[in-house]
């Protein structure tokens, strides 16, 4: 079958919805069912490194407010919300709409990435598989319950369309585009800094050690720490830190080392069906860029969240099957 962009775009949405529906109403989240009220998610996300990621966040919240005025909480109860004490029906909605919202747009970017001419070596077939694993494995790792991981892999794959369809065209004014995304998507989540690795290997492999290079870099990486340190600087810490995963920071627990397992089944995936070696030392060279990420995760973070994967999965996805023949510079940018 043709990869087309209308029937692509239409699948992508169907089946973000459908996936959607059945991780949010198919199965319980035994881990994240406290913070279903606005209360109890200030209680929660309103604390240590959550309460910088203000702009879901924040829609999260508005669209609870609508949402509370048009949800019968005297209705029948949501099968997760069944032993979450003061749980709200809307508020959970507003998880569900808010995710889904952010799915859909994730599956459009991803087919707009598969349909930029000669930007990929991928078959018609593979174009369709690729994008039933983005959004079926970002799915599958919704039993923790966010406001900001779907949103993040958006900003994150919009950054990477917006860097292969334009950089050739538009070196400026793309570049300030990119960095200006990555200072958006820093007030979103941390996870940013991928966008600021996967532009830098392709900014590497396009102009080599060049003054280009490290300006479009560069530039990337001051907007992210402006977002960074300035959220910080506007939201003073109060010192008070909430574990909201008691397995967070504790690497070597049973259930971390499954996550550890998962995280090296899906790093050698792309390894695996990368089109050729230069696909595979993007792969590596993300990665290693990706280390203060990683670190993070390692020191901070419940590997059992296997979300925290994804992003990393999803850059080395697109890496494996970037067109890289004949040439150290990509197609798309000749």
């Amino acid at each position: 079958m043709k990869f087309k962009i209308v029937p692509a775009i239409l699948i992508g949405i169907i089946l973000s919805i459908v996936s959607s529906k059945i991780a949010y109403f198919g199965f319980n989240s035994s881990i994240m069912a406290n913070v279903f009220t606005q209360e109890s998610f200030r209680n929660g996300f309103g604390n240590d490194i959550y309460r910088y990621r203000i702009l879901s966040s924040s829609l999260l919240l508005a669209l609870d407010n609508t949402l509370s005025t048009i949800i019968d909480e005297n209705g029948e109860k949501e099968p997760v919300l069944k032993h979450a004490k003061g749980s709200t029906n809307h508020f959970y909605y507003a998880f569900y709409y808010l995710n889904t919202f952010f799915l859909i747009l994730v599956s459009v970017i991803i087919v707009l990435l598969l349909n930029l001419k000669n930007a990929f070596l991928v078959s018609d077939g593979e174009k369709y598989i690729l994008l039933f694993i983005a959004i079926m494995s970002i799915n599958y790792t919704q039993f923790i319950i966010c406001p900001y991981d779907i949103s993040s892999y958006f900003f994150q794959l919009l950054t990477l369309y917006i860097f292969l369809r334009f950089m050739n065209e538009e070196f400026l004014l793309t570049t300030f585009a990119v960095a200006s995304l990555i200072l958006i998507s820093t007030l979103n989540r941390e996870s940013s800094a991928l966008s600021i690795a996967i532009t830098t290997i392709l900014a590497l492999q396009k102009w080599g050690f060049k003054r280009r290079m490290f300006f479009f870099s560069g530039l990337s990486a001051l907007a992210f720490t402006i977002a960074y340190v300035g959220i910080r600087f506007i939201l003073k810490d109060s010192g008070h830190t909430k574990v909201l995963n008691p397995l967070a920071g504790h690497p070597f627990l049973p259930e971390n080392i499954m996550g550890v397992i998962f995280w090296g089944v899906f790093f050698l995936l792309p390894i695996m069906t990368s089109n050729n070696k230069k696909n595979k030392w993007l792969i590596g060279s993300y990665h290693l860029l990706s280390l203060p990420y990683i670190y993070m995760c390692l020191k901070d973070g419940a590997l059992w969240e296997i979300r925290l994967y994804i992003p990393l999965f999803l850059g080395s996805l697109f890496l494996a099957k970037i067109n890289t023949d004949n040439t150290n510079k990509f197609p798309a940018f000749t």
